[in-house]
């Protein structure tokens, strides 16, 4: 193929291979009332982001800090918080399942898979914690109820 060829959709699938990843339409709705601060969002979306094929991220918490160049208790405090909510969970000191009721990544791209993963983890996946008010309540307030000014 010369330099200037546009590429086609059959060249591009074969450079970055076929997969699917797949997220909730409910959780993304109500992930901003979740209140993360940006950094915890960061963790949040470097794990989803890392997720190989089956929901699984091998990356321990001293790497994620590394990469997002922020303190390790941060990281575990940002992963208990997820795990808290529901989204993820630790396998081991190096690996973190990602709730396939949250998301997903495929190998083959197929909705299907992503439906039998969460059939398969039914029991063993805990149950996603979400807000249930539609409108996101302030994020700080004073002592007297007043909305603070960021900084």
């Amino acid at each position: 193929m010369s330099e200037n060829a546009p590429e086609t959709p059959e060249s591009v699938s074969e450079r970055v291979g076929a997969y699917g990843f797949f997220m909730s339409s409910e959780l993304m709705r109500v992930l901003p009332n979740l209140h993360l601060t940006a950094t915890q969002r960061d963790v949040l979306d470097l794990i989803l982001g890392e997720m190989q094929d089956g929901g699984v991220v091998p990356l321990s918490r001293t790497q994620i800090a590394d990469k997002l160049n922020i303190n390790v208790k941060t990281v575990s405090t940002t992963t208990r918080i997820l795990t808290d909510i529901g989204l993820l969970w630790r396998t081991s000191r190096r690996a973190i399942q990602v709730n396939p009721t949250a998301a997903y990544k495929s190998a083959t791209g197929d909705p299907e898979e992503w439906l039998r993963a969460v059939q398969r983890f039914q029991g063993k996946a805990p149950e996603i914690t979400l807000p249930d008010y539609e409108r996101r309540p302030p994020r700080r307030v004073d002592d007297k109820g007043r909305h603070l000014k960021a900084v």
